[in-house]
């Protein structure tokens, strides 16, 4: 079988990174990211890079130069922090949504056969508890906006004839995650402090729901043949379609590692969401659904942490 073209952008990111060892073995992979960040990870050889910021148009124009024809591409590249978006909201929309114009402009160009785009959760508002995929949108954060104002311009190349799938993710967490960055992933926050400190420090309340999925449950989606084919439908939710309470996942942390209970609170940031949770019916129709239980991730995650910290901060693996 001939080997698929494929272009991850942000493939040195956690999700993006998964993607791609899941995928080098049997296509041609290509991925764009930070030069920086691409050397934290063990990439192999048979894999080629684009260093550079999807911000800045001339990676694209260069990428046009090589004249290659993406089976898929996967535009993972972003600015992921929610509260590092409110602070900071021209570097997320900058990245964010002027990325995805630059992204929009280069596909209009060479003309991929697919896009799939990670979107996020942000783009309900307040509250993302089992709205389906056709609720009218009413993002409250920068990093909410910035993703929806994406899905709508890639959703354009349906007009060209490109396949787009947009996946609203909502809480990714499982290995490869950077577990010194304080303000990305609230399971990954949670489990890094409790594992390496002993006490944890929560932004907002105790009473806030989320729902956690899995890496293995996501990259399942996103190589779903059923989903990437289908011609009919564009957007998915991509969640576990089951709601954890924060003070229900921080204990359960604390039982887990057998750590003493030490929780500060402290006040929220704008933008967060209070009841989340996925409403997944459309996406299971397609023969997917989520295996890895909240448990069972969690402890992957925390052996992974000890493996990061025993190795002087390395993946190499």
């Amino acid at each position: 079988m001939k080997k698929k073209n494929i272009l991850i952008t942000g493939g040195a990111g956690f999700i993006g990174f998964n993607l791609y060892l899941k995928l080098f073995k049997t296509n041609n992979i290509y991925i764009l990211d930070l030069k920086k960040k691409i050397n934290q990870k063990p990439f192999k050889k048979n894999c080629k890079f684009i260093y550079g910021d999807i911000s800045n148009k001339n990676i694209f124009n260069n990428l046009i130069k090589k004249k290659i024809v993406f089976d898929f591409i996967y535009h993972l590249a972003a600015e992921t922090s929610t509260y590092i978006s409110e602070i900071k909201k021209n570097k997320c929309y900058k990245t964010n949504v002027m990325g995805a114009l630059n992204l929009c402009n280069f596909c209009e160009k060479i003309r991929p056969k697919n896009l799939i785009f990670s979107s996020s959760m942000a783009v309900y508002g307040k509250n993302s508890y089992k709205k389906n995929e056709k609720f009218n949108c009413k993002p409250i954060s920068h990093y909410g906006i910035s993703k929806l104002t994406s899905e709508n311009i890639f959703l354009k190349l349906k007009d060209i004839g490109i396949n787009v799938k947009i996946f609203r993710l909502f809480n990714a967490y499982g290995i490869f995650q950077d577990y010194n960055n304080p303000y990305q992933g609230m399971l990954s926050i949670y489990l890094s402090q409790i594992t390496r400190t002993s006490k944890v420090q929560v932004t907002g309340s105790l009473k806030r729901s989320r729902d956690f999925i899995y890496i293995d449950d996501i990259l399942s989606a996103f190589i779903n043949l059923k989903i990437l084919n289908n011609k009919n439908i564009d957007i998915f939710n991509l969640g576990s379609g089951k709601e954890t309470k924060v003070l229900s996942l921080i204990r359960k942390i604390f039982k887990i590692t057998n750590k003493r209970y030490e929780v500060n609170v402290g006040n929220h940031h704008t933008g967060d969401t209070d009841k989340s949770c996925a409403n997944i019916s459309r996406i299971k129709r397609f023969d997917w659904k989520p295996k890895t239980n909240l448990n069972m991730g969690i402890k992957k995650v925390i052996n992974d942490i000890n493996y990061f910290d025993e190795n002087n901060s390395s993946f190499n693996r």
